[in-house]
């Protein structure tokens, strides 16, 4: 089963048009009332009458906030979903193109699918154009992922992804630039498919401010950036830490206990003070830089340290042996490309993070 989630501020009767047409379609549906007043109190009643599930609070917090709300809802209530899918609630997206998210999520499960549009041959009121334009060439700068739409609220997320999805940040329109920004690092693809949408009256009931929220929306890929170049830096700093570490037990300790004429000295020496240099680099890497640790990953940690000292062993022996280089260079040659190797190995494999829900306020029904 999939749920559809749809936030809904101030809604109209497109609001309530639409959830018919989903209803009749067969939709689980979600709905979050995001503080939208009393006076819209009479489309919400309505949604209840068509079989929606509507939920809410009483105060405006912004649509990254009502969807973390859904999500969380739907989390803890709908324990037999196998993924949630959200729609905006102006009558935007199609009964068609939401059949495809579905049907794109079906054929691949575990990955994320959102509906780009924005296709060619298709007017576009001003403010979709300048809000998208703004930040799909600098979100792909960050990422190295390339996206027709950053900022359709069509996407499908396998169930789970939602724990991690939960955890990012922002509770206005920057939070969905926020998941898409992290979901590789979390280790979910996305499949862009494109979309028909419709914009009524030029989309002139849309809450995106044009200018305010693609400035949130560019601050938020800011700071991924910020953040990912000062990881490096530090991840750097640390790698250089334990470098003089290893290669001072390897040239001065090792090479000196293990007899000149075993024909593997050096690839031992270079196993022996890896396994303590990199004993050191784990607990200061997750402290510092990762900022989380747990007896997995020390075991994953363990399993990746081995694979790269096994590496480094080999080529150094190899490089020393079969090109004669010296034992003092042979290793500095092989762990300059290795050094790439630990850093994202560590990121994507040892301290991947799938998230975990820390939503503190609990969905009431309204």
């Amino acid at each position: 089963m999939y749920v559809l989630l749809i936030p809904a501020y101030m809604p109209d009767e497109k609001y309530t048009a639409f959830l018919k047409e989903l209803m009749a379609a067969g939709y689980t549906v979600v709905s979050v009332d995001d503080g939208s007043g009393e006076d819209c109190r009479p489309f919400f009643d309505e949604a209840k009458a068509l079989g929606v599930d509507v939920i809410g609070y009483e105060e405006n917090h912004g649509k990254g906030y009502a969807l973390r709300y859904g999500l969380k809802y739907i989390l803890e209530n709908y324990p037999e979903a196998e993924g949630v899918v959200t729609a905006d609630c102006d009558g935007q997206h199609t009964i068609r193109d939401l059949n495809r998210v579905v049907e794109t999520m079906k054929e691949n499960p575990g990955k994320v699918v959102t509906g780009g549009r924005f296709r060619e041959g298709i007017k576009i009121p001003l403010r979709s154009v300048i809000g998208n334009s703004f930040s799909r060439g600098y979100f792909r700068i960050a990422t190295g992922i390339k996206m027709r739409d950053t900022q359709t609220g069509l996407r499908g997320f396998p169930i789970s992804a939602v724990p991690s999805v939960l955890e990012a940040k922002g509770d206005r329109y920057e939070y969905e630039m926020n998941v898409l920004l992290y979901l590789k690092s979390w280790g979910y693809e996305i499949i862009e498919i494109p979309i028909e949408t419709i914009y009524i009256e030029d989309n002139a009931t849309s809450h995106y401010h044009p200018i305010r929220d693609s400035l949130r929306v560019t601050n938020q890929i800011n700071k991924f950036v910020v953040k990912r170049l000062l990881n490096i830096l530090k991840f750097a700093s640390t790698s250089m830490t334990c470098f003089a570490l290893d290669y001072i037990l390897y040239t001065f300790v090792f090479l000196n206990i293990y007899p000149a004429d075993w024909k593997y000295q050096v690839a031992i020496a270079y196993a022996s003070a890896r396994v303590i240099s990199a004993t050191v680099n784990y607990f200061l890497n997750a402290r510092l830089i990762f900022k989380k640790s747990s007896p997995l990953m020390f075991v994953k940690y363990a399993l990746w340290a081995a694979l790269v000292a096994v590496l480094g062993s080999l080529g150094s022996n190899l490089f020393h042996i079969q090109l004669g280089v010296p034992k003092w260079l042979c290793k500095l040659i092989v762990d300059a490309p290795l050094w790439l190797v630990s850093y994202f190995g560590q990121k994507l494999f040892v301290f991947r993070k799938f998230g975990s829900n820390k939503e503190k306020n609990d969905p009431k029904e309204v």
